[in-house]
């Protein structure tokens, strides 16, 4: 899966995640300004900016890279270049690189290497289990499948109380083993304190109701929509009721290709598009 989206709302969400990630004070995560800011002469986003409200401290552009792109480092500075005269900030800057693993990150060219030292890349799966939650929630995402719900279910235990925990972890689990059976499905949800999600709550009840109306299969596949459906209105707000009308007509297969994409899906026009 693609994680551009999931990390933007995880650093919305626990904005202390990048001091963590730098290994500095989460506290200091005070003086910055979270956002995702646009280019626009050139129409290119940063996956997510830390902006600083002092000027002696470092604004940081994040940046998620999930596949090997040897062009990768020269397109990044070159739009942090452009945004640095467009937006003329006082501030030093820095980037942060989240790569699954080492192998993902592309050779630095000669060109570049002044500029090694404004990189900090994280490899994720260097990621030390029981660091903090937060952590531990990022680590989850490049979690093998056949060790995810395992680890999922220590890190809801160790996290209990946090707020938003269990939502991405819900989240990351349907993206990840999104080729399960409704089942399996609800066997994994069966997971301590997981069961206890709105979605899944909801999906299970309705999803039991309609199974015996409308049989096994259906069932099965009104319990899946339903899921999608609740996703994109947590994502978006409110669907249009065409948008809803189109995904009642969507076959198993068809669900699963929606619900693997609406991770890069940033707007209702590109879900329509798609849908079409």
């Amino acid at each position: 899966m693609r994680t551009d989206t999931i990390f933007y709302q995880l650093f919305q969400t626990f904005p202390t995640l990048l001091m963590e990630l730098l290994g500095e004070d989460p506290a200091a995560i005070a003086s910055y300004q979270f956002t995702s800011v646009e280019v626009k002469e050139k129409a290119f986003r940063f996956d997510g900016v830390f902006l600083p409200q002092r000027e002696d401290k470092t604004i940081w552009f994040v940046e998620v890279q999930f596949q090997k792109v040897h062009e990768f480092y020269s397109q990044l500075f070159s739009e942090i270049f452009l945004f640095l005269q467009q937006y003329r900030p006082v501030q030093d800057w820095g980037v942060l690189v989240l790569f699954p693993d080492r192998q993902t990150e592309p050779a630095l060219g000669k060109q570049y290497q002044e500029l090694r030292g404004r990189v900090r890349a994280i490899y994720l799966n260097e990621l030390k289990p029981g660091t903090s939650v937060i952590l531990g929630l990022v680590k989850l995402i490049v979690t093998p499948e056949t060790e995810v719900i395992k680890a999922a279910q220590t890190l809801v235990e160790t996290g209990k109380g946090v707020d938003g925990l269990l939502e991405f972890v819900e989240t990351i689990l349907i993206y990840k083993l999104k080729t399960l059976s409704r089942e399996e499905i609800e066997r994994m949800f069966t997971l301590g304190d997981l069961r206890q999600t709105r979605v899944y709550q909801e999906a299970k009840q309705e999803g039991r109701q309609e199974g015996r109306q409308e049989g096994r299969q259906e069932g099965e596949q009104r319990g899946k929509r339903e899921i999608l459906q609740r996703l994109l209105t947590r994502k978006f707000g409110s669907v249009p009721d065409d948008l809803n009308t189109k995904l009642a007509q969507l076959s198993l297969d068809q669900l699963g290709e929606i619900a693997e994409a609406i991770i890069d899906i940033s707007s209702l026009e590109e879900l329509e598009n798609l849908l079409t």
